[in-house]
């Protein structure tokens, strides 16, 4: 039993804020950011993340942040995606942003 229960909650910790291999290959950024100079505008990204499976607002928003990532590429090809806004609330977080292209 000893062994069991901290494996158990490394895979319940795993399940948390996944990202895929390609979502992984998108970069995060504020939409301040200096990395944005040079790079092309692809299109808005949204996303909605449900915090009931989360343990806490951090990997709620976290998650939010993974899914902008999934989507920018699924959706574009982008390789960075700007944050424009990331709200949180008890049950999701919702979270928009912009696609860019900045590696040739």
């Amino acid at each position: 039993m000893k062994k069991v229960l901290p494996v158990s909650f490394a895979i319940a910790l795993s399940a948390c804020a996944t990202v895929s291999p390609q979502g992984s290959s998108v970069m995060v950024v504020s939409q301040e950011s200096r990395l944005l100079e040079g790079c092309e505008q692809l299109g808005p990204v949204s996303v909605k993340s449900s915090a009931w499976t989360k343990w806490d607002a951090s990997q709620t928003n976290q998650q939010a942040r993974n899914d902008l990532r999934e989507l920018a590429f699924a959706r574009y090809g982008a390789d960075t995606v700007a944050i424009l806004t990331l709200d949180n609330n008890f049950t999701s977080a919702t979270a928009e942003g912009m696609a860019f292209k900045c590696r040739k």
